[in-house]
Protein backbone atom coordinates (compact mmCIF):
# COMPACT_ATOMS: atom_id res chain seq x y z
CA UNK A 1 0.00 0.00 0.00
CA UNK A 2 1.16 3.28 -0.41
CA UNK A 3 0.57 6.37 1.89
CA UNK A 4 1.58 10.04 1.47
CA UNK A 5 4.83 11.58 2.57
CA UNK A 6 7.19 9.59 2.00
CA UNK A 7 5.41 7.34 -0.89
CA UNK A 8 4.73 3.68 0.55
CA UNK A 9 3.46 0.24 0.12
CA UNK A 10 1.98 -2.30 2.09
CA UNK A 11 0.95 -5.71 0.67
CA UNK A 12 -2.43 -7.71 2.60
CA UNK A 13 -3.04 -11.32 2.69
CA UNK A 14 -5.13 -12.22 -0.80
CA UNK A 15 -8.49 -12.35 0.89
CA UNK A 16 -10.05 -11.29 3.80
CA UNK A 17 -10.99 -14.57 4.24
CA UNK A 18 -9.12 -18.01 3.85
CA UNK A 19 -8.73 -21.39 5.81
CA UNK A 20 -11.21 -20.24 8.36
CA UNK A 21 -14.27 -19.72 6.28
CA UNK A 22 -13.47 -22.71 4.42
CA UNK A 23 -13.85 -24.36 7.41
CA UNK A 24 -17.37 -23.02 8.23
CA UNK A 25 -18.34 -23.97 5.20
CA UNK A 26 -17.27 -27.39 4.53
CA UNK A 27 -17.36 -28.75 8.07
CA UNK A 28 -13.60 -27.91 9.63
CA UNK A 29 -12.10 -29.88 6.92
CA UNK A 30 -8.33 -28.10 6.17
CA UNK A 31 -6.66 -31.05 3.99
CA UNK A 32 -6.33 -32.22 0.80
CA UNK A 33 -7.77 -30.51 -1.97
CA UNK A 34 -9.13 -27.77 -0.07
CA UNK A 35 -5.58 -26.72 1.71
CA UNK A 36 -3.75 -27.20 -1.83
CA UNK A 37 -6.19 -24.56 -3.81
CA UNK A 38 -6.17 -22.17 -0.46
CA UNK A 39 -2.09 -22.29 -0.91
CA UNK A 40 -2.30 -21.74 -4.77
CA UNK A 41 -4.54 -18.10 -4.02
CA UNK A 42 -2.81 -16.88 -0.87
CA UNK A 43 0.14 -17.07 -3.25
CA UNK A 44 -2.03 -15.72 -6.23
CA UNK A 45 -1.56 -19.00 -8.03
CA UNK A 46 -4.98 -18.79 -10.28
CA UNK A 47 -4.18 -20.95 -12.72
CA UNK A 48 -3.13 -23.28 -10.11
CA UNK A 49 -6.11 -22.76 -8.25
CA UNK A 50 -8.22 -23.44 -11.46
CA UNK A 51 -6.77 -26.20 -12.50
CA UNK A 52 -7.25 -28.00 -8.98
CA UNK A 53 -10.86 -27.13 -9.12
CA UNK A 54 -11.47 -28.42 -12.70
CA UNK A 55 -10.09 -31.85 -11.05
CA UNK A 56 -13.14 -32.47 -8.73
CA UNK A 57 -15.70 -34.93 -9.87
CA UNK A 58 -19.32 -33.87 -10.65
CA UNK A 59 -21.57 -32.95 -7.54
CA UNK A 60 -19.02 -30.39 -6.19
CA UNK A 61 -19.73 -29.60 -2.49
CA UNK A 62 -20.36 -26.06 -1.62
CA UNK A 63 -16.68 -25.32 -0.55
CA UNK A 64 -15.80 -25.65 -4.34
CA UNK A 65 -18.01 -22.85 -4.85
CA UNK A 66 -16.69 -20.55 -2.19
CA UNK A 67 -13.12 -21.39 -3.84
CA UNK A 68 -14.68 -21.02 -7.35
CA UNK A 69 -15.44 -17.70 -7.13
CA UNK A 70 -12.10 -16.25 -5.13
CA UNK A 71 -10.72 -17.62 -8.41
CA UNK A 72 -13.30 -15.72 -10.59
CA UNK A 73 -12.73 -12.69 -8.34
CA UNK A 74 -8.66 -12.91 -8.69
CA UNK A 75 -9.24 -13.27 -12.19
CA UNK A 76 -10.78 -9.92 -12.96
CA UNK A 77 -14.28 -11.72 -13.27
CA UNK A 78 -16.51 -10.27 -10.69
CA UNK A 79 -19.76 -10.93 -11.74
CA UNK A 80 -18.97 -14.57 -11.82
CA UNK A 81 -17.58 -14.36 -9.02
CA UNK A 82 -20.45 -12.78 -7.43
CA UNK A 83 -22.96 -15.42 -8.55
CA UNK A 84 -20.98 -17.99 -6.61
CA UNK A 85 -20.69 -16.08 -4.16
CA UNK A 86 -24.65 -15.54 -4.39
CA UNK A 87 -25.37 -19.26 -4.98
CA UNK A 88 -23.48 -19.96 -1.80
CA UNK A 89 -25.31 -17.30 0.74
CA UNK A 90 -28.44 -19.45 -0.76
CA UNK A 91 -26.91 -22.94 0.36
CA UNK A 92 -26.60 -21.10 4.41
CA UNK A 93 -23.40 -20.74 3.58
CA UNK A 94 -23.51 -16.90 4.76
CA UNK A 95 -20.25 -17.11 7.57
CA UNK A 96 -18.76 -13.32 8.26
CA UNK A 97 -16.24 -14.00 5.48
CA UNK A 98 -18.44 -14.70 2.48
CA UNK A 99 -20.87 -12.23 3.62
CA UNK A 100 -17.46 -9.38 3.59
CA UNK A 101 -16.31 -10.98 0.17
CA UNK A 102 -19.92 -10.92 -1.48
CA UNK A 103 -20.19 -7.16 -0.09
CA UNK A 104 -16.74 -6.40 -1.72
CA UNK A 105 -17.41 -8.12 -4.84
CA UNK A 106 -20.69 -6.26 -4.66
CA UNK A 107 -18.74 -2.93 -4.55
CA UNK A 108 -16.14 -3.74 -7.35
CA UNK A 109 -18.80 -4.91 -9.62
CA UNK A 110 -20.23 -1.54 -9.11
CA UNK A 111 -17.06 0.91 -9.45
CA UNK A 112 -15.66 -1.62 -12.81
CA UNK A 113 -18.71 -0.58 -14.71
CA UNK A 114 -17.80 2.79 -14.70
CA UNK A 115 -14.10 2.03 -15.79
CA UNK A 116 -12.70 1.63 -19.21
CA UNK A 117 -9.85 -0.76 -19.88
CA UNK A 118 -6.65 0.45 -21.59
CA UNK A 119 -4.06 -2.27 -22.61
CA UNK A 120 -0.32 -2.34 -22.92
CA UNK A 121 1.71 -5.63 -23.77
CA UNK A 122 1.92 -6.34 -20.31
CA UNK A 123 -0.64 -4.23 -18.20
CA UNK A 124 -4.31 -3.56 -18.62
CA UNK A 125 -5.42 -0.28 -16.91
CA UNK A 126 -9.03 0.54 -15.64
CA UNK A 127 -9.48 4.51 -15.58
CA UNK A 128 -12.40 6.27 -15.28
CA UNK A 129 -12.72 7.82 -19.17
CA UNK A 130 -14.08 10.76 -18.06
CA UNK A 131 -12.39 12.07 -15.39
CA UNK A 132 -9.09 9.94 -15.71
CA UNK A 133 -7.97 9.21 -19.38
CA UNK A 134 -5.32 11.48 -19.19
CA UNK A 135 -3.65 9.34 -16.66
CA UNK A 136 -3.68 6.03 -18.95
CA UNK A 137 -1.03 6.51 -21.15
CA UNK A 138 1.85 7.86 -18.62
CA UNK A 139 0.91 5.09 -16.04
CA UNK A 140 0.90 2.18 -18.72
CA UNK A 141 4.62 3.87 -19.27
CA UNK A 142 5.44 3.44 -16.09
CA UNK A 143 4.49 0.20 -16.13
CA UNK A 144 6.45 -1.12 -18.65
CA UNK A 145 8.92 0.43 -17.39
CA UNK A 146 8.93 -1.23 -14.39
CA UNK A 147 8.12 -4.50 -16.09
CA UNK A 148 11.53 -4.74 -17.85
CA UNK A 149 13.28 -2.75 -14.95
CA UNK A 150 12.00 -4.35 -11.75
CA UNK A 151 11.89 -7.86 -13.20
CA UNK A 152 15.25 -7.65 -14.26
CA UNK A 153 16.53 -5.89 -10.62
CA UNK A 154 14.24 -8.81 -9.00
CA UNK A 155 14.39 -11.95 -11.94
CA UNK A 156 11.02 -12.19 -12.23
CA UNK A 157 8.76 -11.13 -16.18
CA UNK A 158 5.33 -12.52 -15.46
CA UNK A 159 3.99 -13.51 -18.18
CA UNK A 160 0.22 -12.58 -17.52
CA UNK A 161 -1.16 -9.41 -18.31
CA UNK A 162 -1.52 -7.59 -14.63
CA UNK A 163 -4.62 -5.83 -14.11
CA UNK A 164 -4.45 -1.98 -12.79
CA UNK A 165 -7.00 0.19 -11.02
CA UNK A 166 -6.93 3.75 -10.86
CA UNK A 167 -9.48 4.48 -8.29
CA UNK A 168 -11.18 7.87 -9.14
CA UNK A 169 -12.46 8.91 -5.73
CA UNK A 170 -11.54 7.94 -1.77
CA UNK A 171 -14.72 6.57 -1.02
CA UNK A 172 -14.84 4.03 -3.78
CA UNK A 173 -10.95 3.24 -2.41
CA UNK A 174 -12.30 2.90 0.87
CA UNK A 175 -15.19 0.39 -0.53
CA UNK A 176 -13.20 -1.78 -3.00
CA UNK A 177 -9.57 -2.10 -1.34
CA UNK A 178 -11.08 -3.42 1.92
CA UNK A 179 -8.99 -1.33 4.24
CA UNK A 180 -11.03 0.90 6.87
CA UNK A 181 -11.24 4.64 6.74
CA UNK A 182 -9.23 4.80 10.31
CA UNK A 183 -6.84 2.81 8.39
CA UNK A 184 -6.55 5.12 5.65
CA UNK A 185 -6.46 8.24 6.82
CA UNK A 186 -4.12 7.35 9.35
CA UNK A 187 -1.55 5.92 7.37
CA UNK A 188 -2.39 8.13 4.34
CA UNK A 189 -2.76 5.14 2.50
CA UNK A 190 -3.24 6.00 -1.32
CA UNK A 191 -2.34 2.67 -3.37
CA UNK A 192 -2.53 -0.85 -2.29
CA UNK A 193 -1.14 -4.59 -4.44
CA UNK A 194 -4.32 -6.66 -3.18
CA UNK A 195 -6.78 -9.88 -4.43
CA UNK A 196 -3.72 -9.97 -7.67
CA UNK A 197 -3.97 -6.22 -9.11
CA UNK A 198 -2.85 -2.60 -8.02
CA UNK A 199 -5.49 -0.71 -6.85
CA UNK A 200 -4.14 3.53 -7.03
CA UNK A 201 -6.35 6.55 -5.53
CA UNK A 202 -6.58 8.90 -8.90
CA UNK A 203 -4.17 11.66 -8.00
CA UNK A 204 -6.71 14.13 -8.99
CA UNK A 205 -8.65 13.46 -5.58
CA UNK A 206 -6.12 15.02 -3.44
CA UNK A 207 -5.17 18.97 -3.76
CA UNK A 208 -1.85 18.58 -4.57
CA UNK A 209 -1.34 14.95 -5.94
CA UNK A 210 1.37 12.85 -5.13
CA UNK A 211 4.04 11.10 -6.84
CA UNK A 212 1.79 8.51 -8.34
CA UNK A 213 4.35 6.83 -11.17
CA UNK A 214 6.88 5.70 -7.94
CA UNK A 215 3.76 4.53 -6.65
CA UNK A 216 2.70 2.22 -9.06
CA UNK A 217 6.36 1.17 -9.74
CA UNK A 218 6.16 0.00 -5.83
CA UNK A 219 3.09 -1.78 -6.00
CA UNK A 220 4.27 -3.30 -8.63
CA UNK A 221 7.10 -4.53 -6.88
CA UNK A 222 4.77 -5.96 -4.08
CA UNK A 223 2.74 -7.91 -7.48
CA UNK A 224 6.48 -9.38 -7.85
CA UNK A 225 7.08 -10.12 -4.36
CA UNK A 226 3.87 -12.14 -3.64
CA UNK A 227 4.70 -14.62 -6.79
CA UNK A 228 8.91 -14.80 -6.03
CA UNK A 229 7.91 -15.63 -1.68
CA UNK A 230 4.54 -17.38 -2.36
CA UNK A 231 3.54 -14.68 -0.42
CA UNK A 232 5.37 -15.61 2.69
CA UNK A 233 8.23 -12.63 3.07
CA UNK A 234 7.58 -10.64 6.51
CA UNK A 235 6.00 -7.18 5.80
CA UNK A 236 9.13 -5.28 6.87
CA UNK A 237 10.47 -7.56 3.77
CA UNK A 238 8.12 -6.68 1.66
CA UNK A 239 8.04 -3.21 2.58
CA UNK A 240 11.48 -2.47 2.25
CA UNK A 241 12.26 -3.74 -1.47
CA UNK A 242 9.29 -1.97 -2.36
CA UNK A 243 10.25 1.42 -0.95
CA UNK A 244 13.88 0.87 -1.77
CA UNK A 245 13.18 -0.35 -5.57
CA UNK A 246 10.26 1.92 -6.34
CA UNK A 247 12.40 4.99 -8.31
CA UNK A 248 14.12 1.70 -10.03
CA UNK A 249 11.76 2.43 -13.35
CA UNK A 250 13.48 5.96 -13.49
CA UNK A 251 16.55 5.92 -12.06
CA UNK A 252 19.84 3.59 -12.06
CA UNK A 253 19.99 4.13 -8.35
CA UNK A 254 17.46 4.10 -5.59
CA UNK A 255 16.26 7.36 -5.17
CA UNK A 256 14.57 6.28 -1.43
CA UNK A 257 16.57 8.36 0.57
CA UNK A 258 15.98 12.12 0.93
CA UNK A 259 16.08 14.77 3.71
CA UNK A 260 13.00 14.03 4.93
CA UNK A 261 13.83 10.11 6.01
CA UNK A 262 17.21 11.27 7.12
CA UNK A 263 15.15 14.03 9.32
CA UNK A 264 13.11 11.05 10.79
CA UNK A 265 16.01 8.84 11.40
CA UNK A 266 17.56 11.50 13.10
CA UNK A 267 14.60 12.27 15.59
CA UNK A 268 13.88 8.17 16.12
CA UNK A 269 17.73 8.13 17.21
CA UNK A 270 18.25 10.91 19.44
CA UNK A 271 14.86 10.27 21.12
CA UNK A 272 15.56 6.25 21.30
CA UNK A 273 12.38 5.41 19.27
CA UNK A 274 13.17 3.16 16.49
CA UNK A 275 10.01 0.68 15.87
CA UNK A 276 10.91 -2.99 15.72
CA UNK A 277 10.37 -5.41 13.17
CA UNK A 278 8.26 -7.16 15.25
CA UNK A 279 5.67 -4.44 15.56
CA UNK A 280 5.54 -4.43 12.12
CA UNK A 281 4.45 -7.74 11.78
CA UNK A 282 0.54 -7.67 10.75
CA UNK A 283 0.55 -4.28 8.53
CA UNK A 284 2.12 -0.70 8.97
CA UNK A 285 -1.52 0.37 8.51
CA UNK A 286 -1.62 -0.16 11.85
CA UNK A 287 0.69 1.67 13.05
CA UNK A 288 -0.83 4.28 15.21
CA UNK A 289 -0.02 7.56 13.49
CA UNK A 290 0.70 8.62 10.28
CA UNK A 291 4.92 9.72 11.95
CA UNK A 292 5.31 6.33 13.07
CA UNK A 293 4.24 4.86 9.34
CA UNK A 294 6.84 6.75 7.77
CA UNK A 295 9.31 5.60 10.50
CA UNK A 296 8.76 2.01 9.85
CA UNK A 297 9.13 2.33 5.99
CA UNK A 298 12.50 4.09 6.11
CA UNK A 299 13.61 1.70 8.66
CA UNK A 300 12.56 -0.88 6.28
CA UNK A 301 14.00 0.49 3.42
CA UNK A 302 17.32 0.57 5.44
CA UNK A 303 17.57 -2.98 5.99
CA UNK A 304 17.16 -3.98 2.62
CA UNK A 305 20.10 -1.04 1.40
CA UNK A 306 22.62 -2.85 4.27
CA UNK A 307 20.98 -6.37 2.73
CA UNK A 308 21.86 -4.82 -0.70
CA UNK A 309 25.47 -3.20 0.50
CA UNK A 310 25.94 -6.87 2.16
CA UNK A 311 24.73 -9.73 -0.14
CA UNK A 312 24.44 -7.53 -3.38
CA UNK A 313 20.94 -8.18 -5.03
CA UNK A 314 22.08 -11.78 -6.34
CA UNK A 315 21.99 -12.64 -2.48
CA UNK A 316 18.62 -11.04 -1.97
CA UNK A 317 17.47 -12.95 -4.75
CA UNK A 318 18.21 -16.21 -3.26
CA UNK A 319 16.87 -14.93 0.21
CA UNK A 320 13.21 -14.42 -1.77
CA UNK A 321 13.53 -17.96 -3.57
CA UNK A 322 14.22 -19.57 -0.15
CA UNK A 323 11.27 -18.28 1.44
CA UNK A 324 9.10 -19.82 -1.44
CA UNK A 325 10.30 -23.20 -0.38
Amino acid sequence: MTVLMPALAIVVCALPAGAAEAGRVHGGDRGGVPAKVQRALVRWDVSGAREILDSLPPGRPPLALWYEGQVEFLSGRYGKALEHFELLEQLGGAGPGLREMARLTRDTVELSQNLTPHESEHFVLFVDEGRDRILAEPALQTLEAAYDSLGSWLGLHPGERIRVEIIPDAEAFERVSSLSRTEIETSGAVAICKFNKIMLLSPRALLQGYRWRDSLAHEYIHYLLVHLTANRAPVWLQEGVSRYGETLWRSPESLWLGKAQESIFARALREGALIPFESMDSSLVSLPTMGKVQLAFAECALAVEYLLREWKIEGLRGLLKKMAS
